[in-house]
């Protein structure tokens, strides 16, 4: 049985330093956690980088856009991958429970 806490507290406390996905690494799901961590690190440099070269000739309304983008967007994203692990956590206790194996 994995701890749903744990889950939790893994995704959320270490996605705050932008290594998100541990969660779902937690619960045996290592693809989807690695796709989320490279999810997690391609979203900020693209959304900077990107918004920069692209609406940089346009002053300080494209640089306050980029920073509002990147202020909803990766909490969004930060949010969603403690909930996934959640998630994640609970159908494996289930697997566990049901058929003593795993679910995946």
């Amino acid at each position: 049985m994995k701890d749903i806490t744990l889950a939790t507290i893994l995704g959320a406390v270490l996605g705050l330093f932008g290594i998100m996905g541990v969660g779902q690494m937690y619960v045996k799901r290592v693809g989807r956690g690695i796709a989320i961590l490279l999810g997690g690190w391609f979203i900020l440099p693209v959304t900077t980088f990107g918004g920069l070269i692209i609406l940089g000739g346009a002053g300080d309304t494209a640089f306050v856009f980029l920073i509002v983008f990147i202020i909803v967007c990766l909490p969004i994203y930060l949010v969603w991958q403690v909930l996934d692990a959640r998630k994640l956590t609970r159908k494996y206790n289930e697997g566990i429970r049901n058929t003593g194996r795993p679910p995946w």
